[in-house]
């Protein structure tokens, strides 16, 4: 049996977002080792609080171990203080079988479950899919030569460096709305579940797209391509959810009063099972607004919309569906335009509250409240509006 853990990847601006994560992965019962990855950019008191709060965790500087071992230049691993650093820590890792998470997933349950999906303990991997928009970026800009890039550099890709050639692509890789020119985003990264054991080439192909390609051509908004695009272009099997993205609603955008079939908040993902007639089951909230009062930065307030403020109550989900494309163009491409709405399960606030509670405290400097996992207990019923006074 190979290691399995946790991967997280921090700097000193989300410090607090990842020590409530680690905090509510250990109160959802997950007792694995944890290793959080960074890139010059957690200072030593950021990395001794970690150490101090769990006796399970390691901290890795990957671009100090790259730079000293002469893999990477400084400036090169300069470019990796970003969403790039998340692929270079996957293909690091010491772990077998990882589960890598964003700093501001919000859980419903400890994620080591997972590992038991079918899906995945046949392929190796277990993918989530991104918002369907459908714009001519990345993978679906229109080349000069008429087809969409994603469909030109699936010939011209280099089998031959990585001892393959080019075979017709997989089945799945066919039926995917970014290869039939429908999306510019397929893979959201804020969670991935990889089996290491049988994806050495993947884990080259990986390295090469992020150590070389991305500077040639920027093929996806941030790193989230990165990994499903290496698994098809080493002729690797790996697994998407049956489910397409989902929001929740957004609070401050009013979205339950002004259009309940169309949500505008953060990602969301239900669990990634293959019984279509199975209950349907929240997974995680992708979102920093659901957790960090000021999720936004103050000096670019003249591109701040109502949907990325703080999200004190989310109460709707977009429900469980195959992924499909929105029924038409949204206020923001954030909304999931006339997929629907049902409420959000009643384990979602008090998770939501706890995370809250140790975001807080470890942000005002307070330790004893990050060794609890209490429950709010029950909620008050929902207190009606007052009636609108009538027009004159």
């Amino acid at each position: 049996m190979g290691s399995k853990g946790i991967l997280l990847c921090l700097h000193d601006g989300i410090l607090e977002l990842g020590i409530s994560l680690i905090r509510e992965l250990r109160c959802l019962g997950n007792k694995e080792p944890i290793e959080v990855h960074h890139c010059h950019d957690l200072t030593r008191p950021s990395v001794d609080l970690l150490f101090g709060l769990d006796d399970n965790i390691q901290v890795v500087d990957l671009c100090e171990r790259y730079v000293i071992k002469k893999v990477l230049s400084n400036e090169m691993a300069k470019s990796f203080q970003s969403y790039w650093i998340k692929p270079l820590a996957v293909h690091f890792t010491s772990f077998e079988e990882l589960i890598f998470l964003d700093a501001d997933a919000i859980l419903l349950k400890d994620p080591a479950v997972l590992r038991d999906n079918e899906g995945y303990k046949k392929n190796g991997t277990l993918f989530f899919y991104d918002r369907v928009i459908n714009n001519n970026q990345y993978l679906n800009k229109k080349t000069d030569k008429g087809p969409i890039y994603l469909h030109q550099w699936l010939k011209s890709f280099d089998y031959k460096r990585f001892g393959l050639q080019y075979v017709d692509p997989s089945p799945a890789f066919k039926k995917s709305f970014a290869y039939r020119g429908k999306t510019a985003h397929e893979q959201d990264s804020s969670m991935l579940l990889i089996n290491k054991r049988n994806a050495e080439k993947a884990m080259k192909v990986l390295w090469f797209l992020i150590t070389e390609h991305r500077f040639i051509y920027e093929f996806s908004w941030g790193d989230k391509e990165a990994f499903w695009l290496s698994y098809e272009f080493s002729h690797t099997p790996y697994f998407f959810s049956p489910w397409g993205a989902s929001v929740v609603s957004a609070t401050p955008n009013k979205d339950m009063e002004r259009h309940p079939d169309t949500l505008c908040g953060s990602l969301a993902h239900f669990d990634p099972t293959l019984n279509a007639s199975a209950p349907a089951e929240l997974l995680y909230v992708n979102g920093r607004s659901l957790v960090d009062p000021v999720p936004f930065r103050l000096h670019k307030l003249k591109l701040l919309q109502p949907n990325l403020v703080f999200n004190m109550l989310p109460t709707h989900v977009t429900p469980r569906q195959e992924r499909r494309e929105p029924s038409g163009k949204g206020e923001w491409p954030e909304c999931m335009t006339g997929m629907g709405s049902t409420p959000v399960p009643p384990q979602l606030l008090p998770n939501l509250w706890r995370r809250r509670q140790h975001f807080q405290a470890i942000s005002m400097g307070f330790i004893e409240p990050l060794l609890e996992c209490n429950n709010p207990g029950e909620r008050l019923p929902d207190i009606p509006e007052p009636p609108k006074k009538a027009k004159k």
